[in-house]
């Protein structure tokens, strides 16, 4: 139960900073030319 939990809320946490990375290519993409 807790191992669910645990890989529960790292998939969570994983989306979380993809989908910051995804919003930071999105409005700065001159840092990364």
């Amino acid at each position: 139960m807790v191992v669910l939990l645990t890989s529960c809320f790292m998939s969570l946490v994983m989306s979380f900073l993809f989908k910051n990375f995804l919003i930071c290519l999105a409005f700065s993409p001159s840092i990364f030319l």
